[in-house]
């Protein structure tokens, strides 16, 4: 039987999970901050949790916390990541692949966020749609997807326009939702966040009473037929329909509707589009994106001009409605708008194409967190298949680039192992030879030590232990075993057990 996955659950469900492993209540906001400040996929690396309490956890549950499987970088910057996932769809489980994209912009670092394994819409320009559905993604898995990149710390703005409708995943949407705007989660602004929907008009209405982000409506043409010919959900939630309800809300604050507007050449383009368009919008405080058309298999339109777009974007201006073209993204690796169709890099690439976007990755890594040598060596063959070679050529590129130190990570480890869990001199000496750091970095590490906060934790530690054992004839050795276990001399520790 698997596992149940934390990620995706909210502030109640942690603190039950935490009463069910044997924690006070508290323990599930704890739980939290690793989950969704900190990003910590291991159990082990909570360490304000008991060791008991790490063990049961890890026993019982799942973080749910998943490496991407793949990572494609554009010319222009923009990062196309490939996760794998786990859909039930017809009765069935299957293993789906699914895709984000990244998209840097100055200061800003967008992540394209994907809500289903495909998509059931049938949008006929859409690959997504294209390829059918094979199942809604759970709250974990769309947090996975902002948690796992490598640029996940640096996000400034999520967007939901990646494969499948938002809204017709509604319940899982809100978990994740909930979880990126709550205090206890991710802790971010509703106005980071933005919601893409062709329309499902009861989710769309659940959605703008219940959440305060942002709303993107995927429009493309201002007459019904033509819609309805290029997108099927027209006949069961006309744009219309769509607008009446959207009129009943705000945007004229810090909430804010934009439709987006695909351009096809002839065939949505012209003033009279253009025109109808904007006596449809009328009255709606909004911003219109025209969105050029990029090439799909078996598709027998093209995009508009270049100038064609900026009449069309004229033209709406002169009516008073905000209009921008969007500026085309990630095309060279099938990572633009409606290309998403979640499937792996076909094979052939050079080596040294997967070697250089595994030294990106672990660039990345490192800029996070401090390793050993010998820990990230093999992470990096892992990734590389094995290849001894060229996982020893990116280490050194990255201790050569100051990436990768052994004596900042001896500091590192050193100071926390003192501080948050009370290890002598003796326990963290051994401890860093079995990672193979060498003796020099181990003694300048454990010259770092804030020797006063380890004797204070020691002394906590062995306070819980004398309330243990009172009563006891042998306490006092039951003690200094204890102190010694946690790597500390005799001399250390005589004067904290009288």
């Amino acid at each position: 039987m698997s596992k149940q996955r934390l990620l995706g659950k909210n502030l109640e469900e942690l603190e039950a999970v935490a009463l069910e492993a044997g924690l006070k209540k508290f323990a599930g906001r704890q739980l939290a901050q690793w989950l969704y400040e900190k990003g910590t996929g291991d159990f082990a690396a909570m360490t304000n949790l008991s060791a008991a309490a790490r063990q049961t956890l890890a026993e019982r549950w799942d973080t749910g916390l998943q490496p991407y499987e793949q990572v494609a970088q554009s010319a222009d910057g923009t990062r196309k990541y490939l996760f794998a996932v786990e859909c039930s769809h017809a009765g069935k489980t299957e293993r789906s692949l699914i895709e984000a994209v990244m998209i840097p912009d100055g200061d800003r670092r967008t992540l394209c966020v994907s809500s289903q394994a495909g998509c059931k819409m049938g949008c006929k320009f859409c690959m997504t749609g294209r390829q059918g559905f094979h199942g809604n993604l759970d709250a974990a898995d769309i947090l996975n997807q902002i948690i796992s990149i490598d640029e996940a710390k640096d996000l400034t703005n999520i967007v939901f326009m990646g494969m499948g409708e938002p809204l017709d995943n509604y319940e899982q949407l809100s978990r994740a939702l909930t979880v990126l705007t709550a205090p206890w989660g991710f802790a971010w602004s509703p106005k980071r966040i933005t919601v893409s929907t062709i329309g499902v008009i009861p989710a769309l209405k659940r959605y703008l009473d219940e959440f305060s982000c942002h709303l993107a409506v995927s429009l493309h043409n201002p007459f019904p037929d033509a819609r309805e010919a290029m997108m099927p959900v027209q006949k069961a939630w006309p744009a219309e329909e769509v607008l009446t309800l959207i009129r009943k809300y705000d945007f004229s604050g810090q909430r804010r509707v934009s439709f987006e507007y695909t351009m096809f050449a002839g065939y949505n383009d012209t003033t009279a589009h253009a025109d109808a368009l904007a006596r449809l919008l009328r009255g709606i405080e909004c911003r219109v994106n025209l969105i050029r058309f990029h090439r799909i298999p078996d598709f027998p339109l093209q995009s508009s001009s270049e100038q064609r777009m900026e009449a069309f974007r004229d033209r709406l201006g002169h009516s008073g409605i905000t209009c921008t073209i969007r500026a085309s993204r990630g095309e060279d690796i099938s990572a633009a708008c409606g290309m998403l169709a979640g499937k792996k890099r076909e094979e052939g690439c050079k080596a040294g194409e997967d070697e250089a976007r595994a030294l990106s990755h672990f660039q990345a890594q490192c800029a996070r967190r401090e390793y050993c040598s010998r820990d990230l060596l093999r992470k990096i063959k892992e990734r590389l298949g094995g290849d001894d070679e060229a996982a020893q050529r990116i280490l050194d590129a990255l201790k050569k680039d100051n990436y990768l130190s052994d004596a900042r990570y001896a500091s590192a480890f050193a100071r926390e192992k003192a501080a948050l869990t009370g290890w002598g001199p003796m326990k963290i000496r051994l401890a860093l030879r079995a990672k193979g750091i060498n003796d020099d970095d181990i003694r300048e590490a454990l010259e770092g030590i804030d020797t006063e906060a380890a004797g204070s934790k020691l002394e906590k530690l062995l306070a819980a232990k004398r309330r243990q054992h009172e009563g006891d004839p042998a306490a006092r050795l039951k003690l200094i075993r204890y102190a010694l276990s946690r790597g500390y001399s005799y001399d250390e520790i005589e004067h904290l057990i009288p």
